[in-house]
């Protein structure tokens, strides 16, 4: 059975992580360019990275509690709760993408696109659709 005041919890830091996300990114991409706004930059990229993280915690509780075999990779766990139908399959594939932008954003950050760093930064209707998903199945199993 699954905690849902855990998964609430997770799901509850990713949000504030969100607006948070919100309050560093410019008006305009180009603006990540600036060398004089690579303190705010570097903000937006951390709180980016820790939303991420709390959504892909948050699979890998599921996919664990649930008793499925939790893969070794964070976008085969999205791919994995498609296949479950914990979500859409179709959703998770589209946001799939975002655990190797995770893994760009902690390991490979000198070399990250700004463009990328923008596009996911606005995607928080993602986020919420993959809470609404989760806290769906949690209700029903």
């Amino acid at each position: 059975m699954l905690d849902r005041e855990r998964i609430i919890t997770k799901l509850a830091r990713m949000t504030e992580s969100l607006g948070e996300v919100e309050a560093f990114r410019p008006a305009e991409p180009e603006v990540l360019l600036d060398p004089a706004g690579l303190r705010d930059r570097r903000a937006l990229e951390r709180v980016l990275y820790m939303a991420i993280q709390d959504l892909l915690d948050v699979a890998s509780y599921v996919l664990a509690e649930q008793g499925w075999r939790v893969p070794e990779t964070y976008r085969a766990m999205i791919i994995d709760l498609g296949r479950h139908g914990v979500l859409p399959t179709e959703f998770a594939e589209k946001i799939a993408g975002m655990a190797g932008f995770r893994n760009v954003l902690e390991h490979e950050y000198r070399m990250l696109d700004t463009s990328l760093l923008y596009e996911y930064s606005t995607r928080r209707e993602d986020f919420e659709r993959f809470a609404g998903y989760i806290l769906e199945y949690a209700d029903r199993v």
